[in-house]
């Protein structure tokens, strides 16, 4: 088990009310990851852990140096070499993930050479966190220190054989200069699950916190505060907390663009407008209730699919799933870091993305957009639009049509050509017509992703409730049997999952 503990000592940028200063601060760090401990038990995520956040800072602008499995010389090494480039620096950061220990209230990083048979081998063959903090001295403006550290102490029966007592958990740090932030991924005396979220590669909150700071335009103690919200409700009862002194000014690990905000959208319903060059078209829809389920008597109907009134605001939805070509942008942007599928037209949906993946293109689409109005739907919106008014199975009726979209043969999985449907993988956007609300290819093509967590039982308006171990998808696909195209029809997989017939579109708040 272990903790991410957040030390950010803050001379903070002159960067305020949201916007960026037309300089960019040099910004610096240095990650160390140590999992392969020879004298205690190996660490499976740090390593992982850290090569997700090493990616994350280089997203928002750092100049990263990354060291895995580090012994103590090598860790002093480069905290040496790390505390001149810091000197230079306008924002220093470093992030250790691995083995960490409290000794009479001082927390330590443990090298994976270290052998620490009693309590006094500390001084020789570890590393004081107050010693990271103090490389770091000459930095101009910021400096954060991110402790990843093992809350249940590996070392516990060799220090007990020396008589000396040990508190479960790392010390709070006190007496911290102005300008400072010390995080905390669970509270004193509380275990850090170290178990891979919600099914993927990474602990809760290392995966939260790489997340979080690539949102544009959240100041620092907001990203905290939703680091902490995702991790209470992901691997509860771990509750990430912190402790501040003074903080004169705000920090944002991505600013808002200094264009400053979109325009405002237009507000006929079905209108369909367009926020940036690069953002895709969004349709206006209208406010109303519906009802979000399946009948009893509806074929291939699932226990799932339970009917309740849903009330949903006004909102817009892209026309289209997020294309290739679109998907490319924010990749080349460095925002978005896996490559989708390797379709031959531009115009196909994007696909093989996960969750993870969508929220990442969410990130940078608003930072195109010059505000934080872009989302993936809940699935009440999704199944809202999907349905644009009908109460049938299907948008056009009670039954799947090749006419209407794209999905495969009666008897699940292979790609099925048909009438209009002439294709045995996704086809491209708006091949087929639009639904009475002007949306494209809400059923079929490729399954899209939700900002759900799934639930069988749950308010199913509700984006936070449930297990969300799994996200939702909703639509079927290319390659699925038509009942999969049913608008009530709920799947739910890891969010880190990705399929050759699994996408995404897009929401907005107005």
């Amino acid at each position: 088990m272990r903790t991410l503990f957040v030390v950010l000592s803050v001379l903070l940028l002159g960067v305020t009310g949201g916007a960026a200063q037309e300089t960019t601060p040099l910004r610096v760090a240095l990650v160390i990851g140590n999992g392969a401990y020879t004298a205690v038990q190996p660490l499976d995520n740090p390593v992982r852990d850290a090569r997700l956040i090493e990616a994350a800072l280089k997203r928002t602008g750092f100049d990263v140096v990354a060291h895995y499995d580090a012994t103590k010389p090598q860790v002093d090494a480069a905290l040496r070499a790390f505390s001149r480039k810091a000197a230079r620096a306008d924002v220093a950061l470093v992030y250790y993930a691995g083995h960490g220990i409290q000794l009479e209230q001082e927390n330590w990083i443990i090298p994976v050479d270290a052998q620490l048979e009693f309590a006094t081998d500390a001084r020789s063959e570890a590393v004081r966190l107050e010693d990271v903090i103090a490389i770091m001295g000459p930095t101009r403006k910021l400096r954060i220190v991110v402790l990843d550290a093992c809350r249940d102490n590996p070392f516990t029966v060799r220090f007990a054989s020396a008589g000396r007592a040990l508190t479960r958990g790392l010390a709070p740090v006190e007496g911290l200069p102005g300008g400072t932030v010390v995080a905390f991924s669970a509270g004193p005396g509380q275990q850090a699950s170290d178990r891979p979220a919600t099914g993927g590669e990474n602990s809760p909150y290392a995966l939260a916190l790489a997340r979080r700071m690539l949102e544009p335009g959240v100041e620092l103690s907001q990203v905290l505060r939703r680091v902490r919200g995702d991790v209470m409700r992901d691997a509860p009862p771990q509750e990430p907390w912190a402790n501040e002194s003074r903080l004169d000014e705000d920090f944002y690990f991505v600013p808002v663009a200094t264009r400053g905000s979109p325009r405002p959208p237009p507000t006929a319903v079905g209108s369909v407008f367009r926020d940036c060059d690069k953002c895709p078209d969004m349709v206006i829809l209208p406010p109303g209730t519906f009802r979000m389920g399946s009948p009893e008597n509806e074929p291939g109907r699932r226990s799932n699919e339970a009917q309740r009134i849903i009330p949903i605001r006004a909102f817009a939805m892209s026309k289209f799933e997020i294309t290739a070509t679109q998907w490319r942008a924010c990749k080349a942007a460095g925002r978005c870091t896996h490559p989708g599928g390797v379709p031959i037209d531009i115009n196909l949906p994007v696909t093989d993305v996960s969750w993870h993946d969508a929220e990442l293109y969410v990130a940078w689409l608003n930072e195109q957009a010059g505000a934080r109005v872009y989302r993936l739907p809940s699935e009440a919106e999704w199944e809202y639009a999907a349905r644009a008014g009908a109460s049938t199975a299907y948008a056009w009726g009670p039954t799947a049509s090749h006419e209407r979209a794209n999905y495969g043969a009666e008897q699940c999985c292979r790609g099925a050509r048909d009438g209009r449907d002439t294709w045995d993988g996704p086809a491209p956007v708006g091949s087929f017509p639009a639904n009475a609300f002007g949306l494209h290819d809400m059923h079929g093509n490729v399954w899209e992703w939700t900002a759900d967590c799934y639930s069988e039982t749950a308010d199913l308006a509700d984006a936070i409730r449930g297990d969300c171990r799994f996200r939702v998808l909703r639509g079927g696909s290319w390659y699925g049997d038509p009942q999969n195209l049913r608008a009530a029809l709920r799947l739910h997989d890891y969010p880190t999952h990705r399929a050759g017939n699994g996408g995404f579109r897009v929401a907005r708040t107005l």
